[in-house]
C-alpha cells in the first residue's frame, strides 16, 4: 500500500535513476544507448535496474568505464520499495513500465516516458497523460508557467540530448524533482477518481 509511501532522503535519490520494467523491454540497443548517453553526460550518476539476468553485461563491454555505474539489483519481490531510492525512472518505449508507472507515480517519484513519435502510445504514462489533465490540474501553482508540465517529461527518445537541461533538473534539484513527483501524482489522484465515477454510474 503506497498511501503511507515516504521517499528516501534526497541525498540518497540524487544522481540516480532506474528501471523496474519487464526485462524483455529494456533489453534492446534503443534502451541501453539512451542510458548510456545519460551516463555519459552527467558522470556523476549512477543506473539501477531490476531483471532475472543482468541484462546490461550483453550492452556494456566489461572494458566500458561506466559499466562500474550501471548496479544490477536483480529480481525483487517487492520493486515498489526501491522505487523510493531513485530520482527518476526511465521508461521504455512500447508498454513501458506498466503498473510500475503507476506505483512509481503514487510514490511521487518521476517518470521520464518517450513521446508519442516514439510509438508508445500504448503505456501506462500515454494512456494518463492523454486524459488532457495536463493544461489544467498538472502546472506547478509556485509562478513558473508551464516549467513543471507533466508532458515536459514526454520526450524525443531519438534527440534524448535535447533534454539534458531537464535530466539534470530531475538528477540535482531536488526542488524540481519534487515539484514534477506531486504534479505526476495527480495523474493517479485523477484517475482513480475517474475510476470511482465510472463505477457509481455503472451501478
Amino acid at each position: 500500500n503506497l498511501e503511507n509511501f515516504t521517499m528516501e532522503d534526497w541525498d540518497v535519490r540524487r544522481g540516480i535513476f532506474g528501471s523496474f520494467a519487464r526485462d524483455e523491454l529494456i533489453d534492446n540497443q534503443l534502451y541501453w544507448g539512451l542510458v548510456q548517453q545519460i551516463l555519459v553526460h552527467f558522470p556523476q550518476t549512477k543506473f539501477h535496474y531490476a531483471s532475472r539476468s543482468p541484462i546490461h553485461e550483453k550492452w556494456f563491454s566489461n572494458s566500458n568505464s561506466l559499466i562500474d555505474r550501471v548496479i544490477h539489483l536483480g529480481w525483487l519481490r517487492e520493486p515498489e520499495k526501491h522505487l523510493k531510492r531513485v530520482a527518476f525512472i526511465l521508461d521504455p518505449s512500447g508498454l513501458g513500465h506498466g503498473n510500475m508507472a503507476r506505483e512509481a507515480l503514487a510514490a511521487k517519484i518521476p517518470v521520464v516516458f518517450p513521446g508519442k513519435h516514439n510509438g508508445s502510445v500504448s503505456s501506462v504514462m500515454r494512456r494518463l497523460v492523454k486524459t488532457k489533465l495536463v493544461a489544467t490540474e498538472m502546472k506547478t501553482n509556485q509562478g513558473s508557467g508551464d516549467f513543471h508540465s507533466i508532458d515536459n517529461l514526454s520526450i524525443d527518445y531519438n534527440h534524448i540530448e535535447s533534454y539534458f537541461g531537464l535530466i539534470e533538473n530531475l538528477f540535482f534539484s531536488e526542488k524540481d524533482n519534487i515539484q514534477y513527483g506531486k504534479n505526476l501524482h495527480c495523474l493517479i489522484s485523477q484517475e482513480t477518481k475517474e475510476n470511482c465515477w465510472e463505477t457509481f454510474r455503472n451501478i
